[in-house]
């Protein structure tokens, strides 16, 4: 399909594609899927029932509902020129707007709407074929809603214009081979799923629901993806699934990383068991991409060349930049980036400055122009005077036997002693010796390893598949 780079405005690429190709695929899941025609019919009934119900421009609209139909009302509340957010209950985000298919109290919303089969099927007064689309007045109007990682706290809210997600989604689309399924497995509620989705529109192709582990290797099989973007862990989930089926994922010939380092043991499983080009990709739901690379060897320091189009530094303290090799903060820019929290002044203030994203990362810069990540500022953990990084920790413990996946995060015993710990999971089939975990451990890291070790049946991540550490200390409490 031909990609129009001069439409900007999302709604506008679905019209163009339902019109041209109505019986095309936009969306599957594997069991229910929507045309292009049909979704634009879908679309304007329940735009016309968003107006009826007072829904304006420039409205915050939250959704909490199933895939197909969230993609429906995103296009919907796009038609009225309302911004769109997946629903985040641990978000203190304040929207105009809740619909939801689950009967819930939502302080943080002004308005509720419940959507069950009553209110889709219930008929609008006006002609929803004939409704004028509000649309977005301004290439600046706020369109999308997307979380970053709040992985020690409550996620923050980020706000993206039409015009940022237009450009995101351009970039998207540069990793789909032309012509060919692509797949996205981080979800809708993240930038880089919501930008995967929009890409998918704009070039009139099919966007693939991701889920779970066996519904992703199924999905791969049936469409024949060739390539895909997910997270560390939901890659060796797919390869876990595909051994145990003993069918393999061999339509693929690309894999994007994201969200956090690929361990070494399932770099070189990528290796053996597919044959597909495995990359990583390092960059933020605030700005986008900042730089990559081919994961052909075992560094896992190593982030990428910085992409063009991306300024990124290495700063001290107090912001003075750091020569080549020297280890400081991260912070890069880019066109079309985010420049604030919204409802958050003091986490804006943190992280953005003066034109530049502060990524919470420490790394350095080489005199090749490689950006290396030494790990997060904000993971570091001091427990009494003991500087730990749970990355060194979780990287250690992935390479011994029977662990699949691994997380490191601190805690209070009663007496408000400070203590780390380490949860594990099994590789399924396997088992983990914790006698050999616990002295490899202690032999390596010395006075920075974990004093609690512990199994989980997962590792609670958020939609980007980073480890919710204030998750797991709230478990382990």
């Amino acid at each position: 399909m031909a990609l129009d780079n001069s439409v900007t405005h999302p709604f506008s690429h679905l019209v163009r594609w339902a019109q041209t190709t109505p019986d095309a695929m936009l969306f599957s899941d594997g069991m229910n899927s929507l045309s292009y025609g049909d979704t634009l019919s879908f679309v304007r009934t329940m735009a016309a029932k968003m107006r009826e119900l007072g829904v304006n421009s420039g409205d915050r609209v939250a959704l909490e509902l199933a895939t197909g139909l969230q993609i429906v009302f995103t296009f919907a509340a796009m038609h009225e020129g309302a911004a769109t957010a997946t629903f985040n209950p641990a978000s203190a985000l304040r929207v105009d707007w809740l619909f939801t298919s689950e009967r819930r109290d939502a302080p943080t919303a002004g308005n509720v709407v419940f959507v069950d089969s009553a209110f889709l099927n219930e008929p609008v007064s006006a002609d929803d074929s004939e409704i004028d689309v509000r649309g977005f007045t301004s290439s600046d109007d706020l369109c999308r809603i997307a979380y970053s990682s709040g992985t020690t706290g409550s996620p923050k809210a980020v706000a993206l214009t039409r015009d940022m997600v237009h450009h995101r989604a351009l970039a998207a689309h540069e990793l789909v081979v032309s012509g060919t399924p692509f797949m996205c497995l981080l979800d809708l509620g993240t930038a880089s799923g919501f930008h995967t989705f929009v890409a998918a529109v704009m070039s009139g192709g099919s966007y693939l629901n991701p889920g779970d582990a066996r519904h992703n290797h199924r999905l791969i099989r049936r469409f024949g993806v060739t390539a895909i973007k997910a997270s560390p862990i939901q890659i060796s989930q797919l390869l876990d699934v595909a051994r145990a089926t003993v069918e393999p994922v061999d339509s693929l010939v690309a894999i994007y990383s994201a969200g956090s380092v690929v361990p070494v043991a399932l770099r070189n499983a990528v290796r053996s068991e597919l044959s597909a080009r495995l990359m990583n990709l390092y960059g933020s739901t605030e700005v986008g991409r900042a730089a990559e690379r081919d994961l052909s060897d075992d560094d896992t320091s190593f982030a990428g060349f910085i992409v063009d189009g991306t300024d990124l530094e290495i700063v001290d303290e107090n912001d003075y930049l750091q020569p080549v090799g020297q280890r400081g903060a991260v912070r890069y820019r880019r066109a079309h980036m985010a420049t604030a929290y919204l409802d958050d002044e003091q986490a804006s203030q943190s992280s953005f400055r003066n034109d530049w994203f502060y990524t919470g990362d420490e790394g350095f810069i080489d005199a090749e122009g490689r950006l290396f990540i030494s790990g997060r500022i904000t993971d570091v953990l001091n427990l009494g005077g003991i500087k730990i990084q749970p990355r060194v920790v979780e990287d250690l413990a992935l390479t011994l036997a029977g662990i699949s996946d691994a997380a490191g995060f601190g805690f209070t015993r009663t007496g408000g002693v400070e203590q780390f710990a380490l949860a594990v999971v099994q590789r399924t089939g396997e088992s983990i010796d914790f006698a050999e975990l616990s002295a490899v451990l202690a032999r390596d890291l010395g006075a920075s390893a974990p004093s609690v070790l512990f199994a989980l049946p997962s590792i609670p991540r958020n939609g980007a598949g980073k480890v919710d550490r204030a998750e797991l200390s709230r478990v382990y409490a």
